[in-house]
């Protein structure tokens, strides 16, 4: 389904440039945290990857569509960075070391999957991070802007 999504996309819509809030007020967070690599689960077209690494951060980006990752792609070879990579993957296997990461981000991805596979993620998730691991995400409800119920 994703891959379709992005297979179609003649240009970069706005809203998938714009920053989610969280992912800018974590970055001060995870320097005092000390925390050096960061994996962005469901990363899409990159856009918190190039945020996070242009902020210091080592950052690996994971996606399920190869379509967004080759957007991911260019738009890092862009913007020439450097700290950032970019791994086609479920978020329910993830093909990292135990205790890899230092956080891990989700913009609004985790969400879209059933429950059992939310499960999985969410213990992948806790897999892949060191103790005292970061993992920050957020999750939409009926009550966010644009869905079909403020459409009423």
């Amino acid at each position: 389904m994703w891959d379709r999504y992005y297979s179609k996309l003649k240009r970069l819509p706005k809203r998938l440039e714009k920053l989610a809030r969280f992912v800018i007020e974590a970055v001060p967070v995870f320097k005092s945290c000390k925390v050096e690599k960061v994996l962005d689960l469901g990363c899409g077209v990159g856009r918190h990857c190039i945020y996070l690494a242009k902020n210091g951060f080592d950052v690996i980006g994971v996606d399920v569509s190869k379509h967004a990752l080759i957007m991911a792609k260019e738009w890092v070879r862009k913007e020439m960075v450097v700290n950032t990579s970019f791994i086609q993957a479920s978020m329910t296997n993830l093909p990292f070391a135990d205790c890899y990461f230092d956080a891990v981000v989700s913009v609004s991805v985790i969400h879209h999957a059933i429950k059992r596979d939310i499960v999985n993620a969410v213990g992948e998730v806790y897999r892949v991070l060191k103790e005292k691991g970061l993992f920050l995400a957020n999750l939409t409800s009926n009550k966010d802007q644009g869905t079909e119920q403020d459409k009423r």
